[in-house]
């Protein structure tokens, strides 16, 4: 299990860092967390990475999700 905190904006330009940092640090993983309870702001290309991570692996989102990912 590997357990990812974002917080903060996540958009076209900085989403490309939430992969990249959930391809190394959840390579092996089966199961990824993303503590997302700290994100302020999300838009499609976050969806994007989240839907390209759960078809790798498990992908669970912690709670409380923010208004803008419920």
């Amino acid at each position: 299990m590997c357990v990812i905190v974002c917080s903060g904006e996540f958009d076209l330009d900085t989403t490309g860092n939430l992969a990249a940092a959930c391809d190394r640090a959840a390579a092996d993983a089966r199961l990824l967390v993303l503590d997302v309870t700290r994100v302020t702001f999300a838009d499609s290309p976050f969806l994007n990475v989240s839907i390209r991570l759960n078809n790798s692996r498990l992908l669970v989102l912690a709670v409380p999700l923010p208004h803008q990912l419920a």
